[in-house]
């Protein structure tokens, strides 16, 4: 037998390092760069393939008479008429704005609806609404894939099963038909106001108040409940300093709106909801009856509450430990108001559980991933907000959900990464 002949029932000796190397793909590390480029960053092709195969399954709904985005606008509920109104403020007219107490949309989203439609519109061709199709539709799927990578730049490690998180995110959201549902709900909006909560909770917890409170207001300009994400500016290190970051809110906030309350004609607070019959407060005032503006302030004290609560007692402590779990409480404080929101509601629609879901989803899979309890009571959470947002049971599943967020921030406490910052 010659030297090179392998040995009898075995593999060539000058083989086994090479069987050795290859177990170091499995470390990031040791990975060439466009195998590291695509791991991290391929998740995006994969969103927008998702986004440009849900507007290819809905080209048919912009056929008609017209110009297609008008025939799209027409299929999809409320958009027509926030993009009209729009459009009729960017020709000067404030008054018409909210003459109609229908529209309870802030100023800054009808606004955003009308300049979206307005330079759209100039398109050539249907290319207006293929665009404006695949642009709202990734907006879920793009949103949950950056949330995953941004958790994971702030991991001490980033194992191969970890990198996966951006990647199941998008996967999950894109077969759940998130995109899709986004996209036909009309509110774009939504996913938007939340994100300013993060970046308030972000700034604050950074120690920059004034830009936090700034986020705050431009929210409530967006959605007037915006108003309630000034629960997240409790995040600040000190808590002496939330008074000007809740005044910067209240100045922004008053920039966007007092235009329209003193042109005259401002009769938002006129509206009435209808009360489901599966919704709480149906025990108190009886199903089908009016739901005045003057409940849906009492709904937001409650909210903001208990969002405080939560905030003072599982969030805040949080803040002194590894950049992962800061990151985590401050995206699950929005959350966790969001879901107090939906469930101590009147009326559903599924785009108020799509916009938490895109943020508390890709928590859930790093944490699980990263083989935490505080991922198991993420995910529960996650499954329990999708199966409210298909519409069942969605008052009593999002406040289930509300319940598992908070174990979760309770849990995170215990996740052995990093030592805690000196106070």
């Amino acid at each position: 037998m010659g030297d090179d002949a392998p040995p009898m029932g075995g593999v060539a000796t000058a083989s086994r390092p090479a069987l050795l190397d290859a177990g170091l793909w499995l470390r990031p590390a040791t990975w060439p760069h466009w195998v590291s480029v695509l791991a991290r960053h391929g998740w995006i092709a994969l969103a927008l393939a998702f986004s440009v195969a849900t507007a290819g399954r809905l080209w048919d709904l912009t056929a008609g008479a017209g110009s297609r985005i008008q025939a799209l606008y027409g299929w999809i509920p409320d958009i027509a008429q926030f993009s009209g109104l729009g459009e009729s403020v960017l020709r000067g007219d404030l008054g018409g704005a909210y003459a109609d107490p229908f529209n309870q949309a802030g100023p800054a989203q009808i606004i955003g609806d009308g300049l979206l439609h307005r330079l759209l519109a100039v398109l050539p061709g249907a290319a207006g609404a293929a665009v404006l199709m695949t642009l709202v539709a990734s907006v879920p799927l793009l949103v949950g894939g950056s949330v995953a990578a941004s958790l994971i730049r702030r991991l001490p490690d980033s194992s191969t099963l970890v990198l996966a998180a951006p990647w199941l995110t998008v996967a999950v959201l894109g077969l759940i038909g998130a995109d899709e549902e986004y996209l036909m709900a009309g509110h774009w909006w939504q996913i938007p106001v939340l994100l300013l909560w993060v970046l308030a909770g972000g700034l604050s917890a950074a120690g920059r108040p004034v830009l936090a409170g700034a986020a705050i207001g431009l929210a409530t300009g967006l959605e007037p409940w915006g108003i309630v994400g000034v629960v997240a500016l409790l995040l600040a290190p000190d808590l002496r300093r939330v008074a000007g970051a809740v005044g910067a809110a209240v100045a922004v906030s008053a920039m966007l709106w007092l235009p329209f309350v003193v042109s005259g004609s401002f009769h938002m607070a006129g509206y009435h909801w209808t009360v489901r019959a599966d919704s709480a407060w149906s025990l108190l005032v009886g199903a089908g009856s009016p739901f005045p503006w003057s409940l849906r302030l009492l709904q937001a004290g409650l909210v903001g509450a208990v969002a405080t609560a939560v905030t003072l007692l599982w969030a805040r402590p949080l803040l002194r430990r590894h950049a992962a779990i800061r990151a985590t409480a401050c995206l699950l404080v929005p959350v966790i108001i969001v879901l107090l929101r939906v469930a101590t509601d009147i009326w559903f629609g599924s785009y108020y559980l799509i916009s938490p879901v895109v943020v508390l989803l890709p928590a859930a899979v790093i944490w699980a991933l990263h083989r935490n309890i505080a991922g198991a009571w993420l995910m529960l959470a996650s499954w329990l907000v999708l199966m409210g947002a298909a519409g069942r049971g969605p008052f009593a599943l999002s406040a289930a959900a509300c319940v598992a967020s908070v174990a979760g921030l309770f849990f995170l406490r215990d996740v052995p990464l990093g030592q805690e910052e000196p106070s």
